[in-house]
């Protein structure tokens, strides 16, 4: 039987018990720190130990001086993350923020897989920095990885002659899209945008999947507000329980990391009937100094 999970749109506590952060070399790997630090009793930030690249250093330090106990995040994170909840409701904590600004989609992925099989009571606010595209870099180059996004993400359905159907949001890497969907030969594409966080974004990623959106496989394209992530579940989660029945089903979350949040709770809410994949250029991704947009996206969710 699923665990119980509740999804809502819900502005983000005025104070943690708990609050989840992670330490890399965005600017923006900072900025909820810097936020809602100040308003957390207990903070753990996970290292991506990149010392001397762009703004680690500096991100570091600073999250250090708000009191953040600095943690190694490696491939024992899902164990070390485990423990902290434990040790958190041992200690009554009620509320948890969490910040997957600078998560990888993996890691992100093994967040929400190591909430949702606990058998704890959390309320969880999941906090995402939009990127600024002050701090954009372009990359074109072939597909370097495809595979699911993490083993629990990972069940196809039963019948292989069903039709594959790819979910897809869009990001601003060009042509990554369609090669997604070349490379998985689908029978259909939903196409996803983002927009809502800043205007030259939403240009750049037009123009990177122009060739994409005019592919006749895409059965339909719209776009999702990056500032309202539950009704970006809600559409995910109606649209899966459409397409469950008869096709197999690939959520590909391209671009916006809050997408990819979204796109696995929506797998969750499905019972994992979809399959959440990960899809990088790898190398040739050139490391950015990514800056935020100046805002604090969130979304509860309580199991």
């Amino acid at each position: 039987m699923s665990r119980p999970m509740r999804v809502r749109s819900l502005p983000m506590a005025e104070r943690y018990d708990l609050l989840i952060t992670s330490v890399g070399y965005e600017a923006r790997s900072r900025y909820i720190a810097e936020i809602v630090g100040t308003v957390a009793a207990r903070k753990v930030a996970f290292n991506f130990d990149s010392p001397g690249v762009l703004s680690f250093d500096q991100n570091l330090r600073v999250v250090r001086a708000l009191g953040f106990e600095v943690r190694p995040i490696d491939d024992q994170f899902a164990g070390a993350l485990r423990r902290l909840l434990e040790d958190a409701t041992d200690q009554g904590v009620r509320a948890i923020g969490i910040d997957i600004s600078s998560l990888t989609k993996f890691h992100i992925a093994e967040v929400v897989d190591v909430f949702h099989e606990s058998n704890l009571e959390l309320s969880v606010d999941f906090l995402y920095a939009p990127a600024s595209s002050a701090s954009w870099v372009p990359v074109d180059a072939p597909i370097q990885y495809a595979e699911p996004i993490h083993p629990a993400f990972a069940s196809w359905t039963d019948d292989p002659l069903l039709p594959l159907v790819a979910v897809i949001g869009t990001g601003a890497e060009a042509n990554l899209a369609l090669g997604v969907a070349e490379q998985l030969d689908v029978s259909g594409v939903y196409a996803f945008s983002p927009s809502g966080a800043d205007a030259e974004f939403d240009r750049i990623s037009a123009d990177a999947n122009h060739d994409f959106f005019l592919a006749n496989y895409v059965v339909r394209s719209s776009t999702y507000d990056l500032l309202a992530p539950f009704e970006l579940f809600s559409r995910l989660e109606s649209l899966l329980y459409g397409l469950t029945a008869e096709t197999r089903i690939a959520l590909v979350p391209l671009g916006p990391k809050i997408f990819a949040l979204c796109s696995l709770l929506a797998s969750l809410a499905s019972g994992r009937a979809a399959t959440v994949w990960r899809f990088s250029f790898g190398v040739a991704e050139r490391p950015a100094d990514v800056q935020a947009a100046g805002v604090v996206v969130s979304l509860r969710v309580t199991w």
